[in-house]
């Protein structure tokens, strides 16, 4: 996607993240705490291989965190890192509001 002439790398990305309704979903099952990806599959409907990829997604823009749990097998919990989904929030509606 190219970027509108004055549009920031902080709106390209945002607007990357949360112009895929799935990507949106995954965020949302975030906010209110971790989760292991077979919940977030459950939750969101969606194959186990398109979660992993939007949890890829995400995490390669800072966006989540992986933590691998002590036990049987590898199982991941991924989070939400607020203070980032804030910054994008944060320069997708200055904006979208027309400040400079």
């Amino acid at each position: 996607m190219k970027p509108v002439e004055d549009q920031s790398p902080e709106v390209l990305t945002a607007v990357q993240i949360f112009g895929n309704s799935l990507r949106v979903a995954v965020v949302r099952q975030l906010y209110s705490g971790p989760k292991h990806r077979s919940d977030i599959v459950k939750a969101v409907d969606a194959s186990q291989v398109s979660v992993s990829h939007q949890l890829q997604y995400l995490g390669e823009r800072g966006l989540t965190q992986e933590e691998v749990v002590a036990g049987r097998g590898r199982p991941i919990v991924y989070s939400l890192n607020r203070q980032r989904l804030d910054s994008l929030l944060d320069a997708l509606t200055t904006y979208i509001r027309g400040a400079q």
